[in-house]
């Protein structure tokens, strides 16, 4: 059962819902006022604080900096006066691919992106070895400890239209500060272009949202149980949407993970159809947002528009639309008000603005390094170390949270993770061609 944040005598109907008493006991307020909480939760902590800095310089200067946009292909379009297209010579000839966040794998072969000075075979063979390595975990690193501290936000204070909206802002100032000190090439987008996106955009924010109300409403883990549920509302939409049908192999896996997520749900001990609702419009969201861009590959993006920075794009144009929304939603009274609660339950406010602030940069680092792994990797690598992440951060959220699960409980989780993956493998499969009739 998770731990978190006990409200007290006269709380809100919202916070209620946030943080029901049977489902949430209080943490021993002496350990919270401090910051602190079990021995597990202070080796969370005190990990995360103390590596996170030397690889965000690391990632910052040489994975994200020049050495990144070398690697990447960057394909910059420009209407001409007859609204035709032009791509750069150099793009013409191969496939093109948009890999929005780790939802979407790049079909082609990532080694034909490579133009680095020539080595030796072997050589480079372990230079890249180590590069992919290197990504992955902080891939994994970075979502697992945004996962753990956007819970620990939650569970001190129940405002998470408001943490959405710090984990975006969060991020703004070390895009910014790679695209002002030319770490990296900074991109070049019209109005129109960002209308363009404005479909993507609105879908990643709805998967973002849709997440942190998920992850305040109930546990880590059962939050990530259902988001693998996500490859049935894809195929559910990819039909209504553009017709498009698949083989009756990735079909059948579907039944595995709605069997998988029906069994953990009936059995999840701080169920709330809060958090199963709001995990379901985040996977609503993300699928609409992967249909919506491969319909935004047909339009202009704009000059050096990588992945990474049509990624810190997304971020500031979603940050401008959430702000407003989450100022309507949780008032500045509101959010006075539920701080000095969680002040006077003996939980500080240092520790508060440490885990929303943490939350954040893991955030946007977690989806910068999974950019850099899985564009490096084919689909069928994506999908196994989609299903391994998702795994790690179930494992790591229960032994932090505590969180107690029935046998009926693991059993479905494991059907609805390993159905994800049956489904990732089955999608690559190519329909074999039907033979011509003799003549």
């Amino acid at each position: 059962m998770t731990q978190g944040y006990e409200p007290t005598i006269g709380a809100s109907a919202f916070d209620e819902h946030y943080f029901p008493s049977a489902a949430y006991p209080a943490y021993p307020q002496s350990q919270i006022a401090s910051g602190y909480g079990s021995s597990l939760e202070d080796a969370a902590t005190f990990i995360t604080g103390v590596t996170a800095a030397p690889i965000v310089v690391a990632l910052a200067v040489y994975g994200m900096g020049r050495s990144f946009t070398k690697r990447r292909r960057t394909v910059d379009i420009e209407m001409t006066a007859t609204g035709t297209e032009e791509v750069a010579e150099d793009e013409t000839d191969g496939p093109e691919c948009l890999t929005i966040l780790e939802e979407e794998a790049c079909e082609i072969d990532p080694s034909a992106l490579i133009t680095e000075t020539p080595r030796t075979e072997k050589a480079q063979a372990l230079i890249d070895t180590l590069k992919t390595g290197a990504y992955f975990a902080a891939w994994y690193f970075f979502n697992t400890a945004y996962n753990i501290y956007n819970k620990k936000a939650l569970n001190a204070v129940a405002l998470p239209w408001t943490a959405a909206t710090i984990h975006l802002a969060t991020g703004i100032p070390y895009v910014l500060f790679l695209w002002a000190t030319q770490l990296r090439a900074a991109p070049q987008v019209s109005v129109q272009n960002v209308k363009n996106l404005s479909g993507v955009i609105a879908g990643h924010l709805g998967t973002h949202v849709g997440g942190v109300v998920a992850s305040g409403a109930g546990a880590v883990s059962f939050m990530q149980i259902v988001k693998a549920s996500e490859p049935v509302v894809s195929c559910i939409l990819s039909a209504v949407l553009l017709g498009q049908v698949f083989t009756p192999a990735v079909y059948l896996t579907l039944i595995p993970i709605v069997g998988g997520v029906a069994l953990a749900s009936v059995t999840e001990l701080s169920f709330t159809w809060l958090a199963f609702g709001s995990a379901m419009v985040s996977n609503v969201s993300s699928a609409m947002r992967a249909i919506l861009a491969k319909k935004a590959m047909s339009k202009p993006q704009g000059k050096n528009m990588t992945e990474a920075n049509l990624y810190g794009v997304l971020t500031i144009a979603c940050f401008c639309l959430l702000l407003p929304v989450s100022l309507l939603v949780e008032t500045p009274g509101k959010i006075a008000a539920t701080w000095a609660a969680a002040n006077a339950a003996g939980i500080s406010s240092g520790y508060i603005a440490w885990n929303l602030f943490m939350s954040g940069a893991c955030y946007y680092l977690y989806n910068e390094t999974a950019f850099l792994a899985l564009g490096r990797v084919n689909a069928v690598t994506h999908a196994i170390a989609s299903t391994v992440k998702r795994i790690f951060i179930i494992i790591a959220s229960v032994i932090v949270f505590r969180t107690s699960l029935s046998p009926l409980g693991i059993a479905g989780s494991a059907i609805a993770v390993a159905g994800a993956f049956l489904y990732a493998i089955a999608k690559q499969q190519k329909p074999k061609p039907k033979p011509e009739p003799a003549a």
